[in-house]
């Protein structure tokens, strides 16, 4: 008997936090369909600007011929059952799937609304610019909505969102997620009982939403700080931001090869994210190393846990210059307990997996479809 087969779709991902659910998504479908029935697709691979204007006038977000061909020679040769669609902005290639190949069953997942996100991120385009992208990221997002068999979202909000602006909802959520690569060491719990500097860390590459909020936070947060403290500002592309007002304690180190040390040495990781969708992998990173966390609630979204034990819930300058200005040196640690565990009961690939079966079983065997 022959078995059942999955293509994988994906556009190349520049954040690493896309990319590390992406990785994590691709497994998931070669630990549910079997290793060798999963195919991987990278493409919109350096798409050149012109031809993705002109597909974009016409409405939709990626041009798709060169797939159209590929997708019907592995489809005509291989028995392919499935189709796992790793971004919500393919939906006129859902389409031509769902038209050409209807027995075909098409699963997306939706790493944010990205109607929401590019609402965000181009607020402050010329309007003809931002009119044209938002009008073919809506039309091809309602078409991802319409023509897929399965949505996967992301959390909660991303469901409401997705209900209002497309009348419908996901089938089920499945959040941010790692493998679990931190060794924990024998002395994590020991108080730093030679504190001098309490050592805050932002963690997150330089798009727009991340470059907001380090800004925010050295301009509205540090000049008052009574504490002696240090700030770091690790992730790719931050070495090319130029900030007008940068304190002496506050270093920009840009793309890191190992984050490891970093989180090790931080008492906080500071998240004061404003802008965005879905979900901050950074976020779920911070939990895997024990840390605690300092952020907004765009930081926090779609995470389960209890803001006082993981570190506070901050919304404004005086909250974080409250909040730091009242530690103490003499009580602080740099593992969080707390934050660790609900890493590996809620956030780690492990964990999860057993989510993704349990739904795809449900929806694929006792049908809900």
């Amino acid at each position: 008997m022959q078995e059942d087969k999955c293509i994988f779709i994906t556009p190349k991902r520049e954040t690493a936090g896309g990319k590390l659910v992406m990785d994590r998504n691709f497994d998931f479908c070669k630990k549910y369909f079997g290793d060798n029935n999963v195919y991987f697709i990278e493409h919109f691979i350096n798409l050149r600007k012109k031809k993705q204007l002109l597909s974009m006038l016409a409405g939709d977000f990626f041009p798709i011929g060169d797939l159209k061909i590929i997708l019907r020679n592995l489809i005509n040769k291989e028995n392919i059952h499935y189709i796992f669609i790793d971004m919500s902005l393919c939906g006129n290639l859902i389409k031509f799937i769902k038209s050409n190949f209807p027995e075909i069953l098409v699963i997306c997942y939706f790493h944010n609304i990205e109607f929401s996100y590019f609402k965000s991120m181009y607020n402050s385009q010329k309007k003809i610019v931002r009119d044209i992208i938002l009008r073919s990221v809506y039309k091809t997002e309602k078409k991802t909505v319409q023509y897929s068999d399965i949505i996967i979202a992301m959390n909660g909000r991303d469901c409401n969102d997705m209900t209002k602006t497309y009348g419908r909802s996901a089938d089920f959520q499945l959040p941010t997620s790692l493998n679990d690569t931190f060794i924990e060491e024998k002395d994590v719990n020991e108080k730093d009982l030679s504190l001098e500097t309490i050592n805050l860390l932002f963690v997150g590459s330089a798009f727009f939403a991340n470059v907001e909020a380090v800004k925010w936070f050295i301009e509205k947060v540090t000049p008052k700080l009574r504490i002696p403290f240090s700030l770091k500002i690790v992730g790719k592309g931050f070495e090319n931001i130029v900030f007008e007002f940068l304190p002496s304690n506050v270093e920009i180190r840009g793309f890191v090869e190992d984050l490891g040390p970093y989180y090790k040495n931080a008492h906080y990781i500071v998240s004061p994210i404003f802008s965005g969708s879905g979900m901050k992998t950074k976020t779920a990173e911070a939990l895997m190393y024990g840390k605690s966390i300092l952020g907004t609630d765009e930081a926090f979204e779609g995470f389960e846990l209890n803001y006082e034990k993981v570190g506070r819930k901050l919304n404004t300058a005086d909250g974080y210059i409250d909040f730091l200005n009242a530690l103490s040196c003499s009580d602080l640690k740099k593992y969080n307990i707390y934050s660790r565990n609900v890493f590996l009961e809620k956030y780690c690939n492990s964990s999860l997996y057993k989510d993704f079966s349990g739904n795809m079983n449900k929806i694929l065997k006792k049908g809900v479809l």
